[in-house]
């Protein structure tokens, strides 16, 4: 009698990569936590960040090194990646200029079929929310977090970040280069991306969370920005309700600086 051939089966659908690339100031954390609220998105978080203790800490799990991220870019992008939920249809991570070693090694992180969602903010805001953070040393996004933070005082610094120096000003020539060199990366990468204003995102989040769901095919989703701001506003308690693995504040800025005199 004949045999049928029985043919392989397909090999398994790993997740659509997706990375969320932004300067800081941008309003990447709450369009993070919307976009995290998704049952299918599995959000790890600022992954590349050898500065956050939480990213840290993973990284050393899965075996990669600051050294890898200086020097070795594309293969540790492939053990984050790798680590993510295989049963999540996006695997998504955020990335700041500044936990790459240069603006331009952001093409090790991209493979031909990775998404990239690209959060712009005029200069002059940019910088100057930059500014007003580190004399500040309040950095949440919203105005419902920031209220929550400012009646918590530095008793919230025990949990999230409290960098404050009001006498280092930022250089705006190294702000403008940096800034140039890392928007014309991201746009000679060959790959599927989506160029969002911060201006729209402050707008109106959640309207913008539903356009990039759209973009990435993971039809109807209803966001909530309460719902972020709540994640977000137990960590300044010392919660951990946000939506992602381990993002952590960060305290370092990008720009050079000096003090003023």
């Amino acid at each position: 009698p004949s045999r049928r051939l029985l043919a392989a089966p397909p090999p398994p659908r790993r997740p659509q990569r997706v990375i969320l690339a932004t300067l800081p100031r941008s309003g990447s954390t709450i369009l993070a936590q919307l976009l995290a609220q998704h049952p299918l998105v599995d959000y790890l978080g600022e992954s590349f960040s050898w500065t956050a203790p939480d990213a840290r800490a993973r990284l050393d799990r899965l075996q990669v090194s600051e050294y890898d991220l200086r020097h070795r870019l594309r293969e540790a992008t492939e053990q984050v990646f790798g680590s993510c939920d295989p049963k999540k249809r996006i695997c998504m991570v955020k990335v700041h200029a500044e936990h790459i070693v240069s603006p331009a090694a952001v093409a090790d992180l991209v493979s031909p079929d990775t998404m990239v969602i690209v959060l712009q903010r005029g200069f002059e805001d940019q910088l100057a929310s930059h500014q007003r953070a580190l004399r500040t040393g309040m950095w949440e996004a919203t105005p419902s977090l920031q209220r929550q933070r400012a009646q918590l005082g530095d008793a919230a610094c025990n949990h999230v970040d409290c960098y404050r120096d009001p006498h280092r000003i930022l250089d705006r020539e190294t702000a403008w280069e940096t800034r140039r060199t890392w928007y014309r990366s991201l746009a000679d990468l060959n790959t599927t991306k989506l160029w969002i204003h911060t201006e729209k995102v402050f707008a109106d989040p959640e309207r913008v969370a539903r356009r990039i769901a759209r973009w990435l095919e993971l039809g109807r989703f209803q966001p909530s920005l309460a719902t972020a701001e709540a994640a977000l506003a137990a960590r300044l308690n010392g919660g951990t309700n946000a939506h992602t693995r381990d993002e952590h504040p960060r305290s370092a800025y990008l720009y050079s600086s000096r003090k003023i005199k």
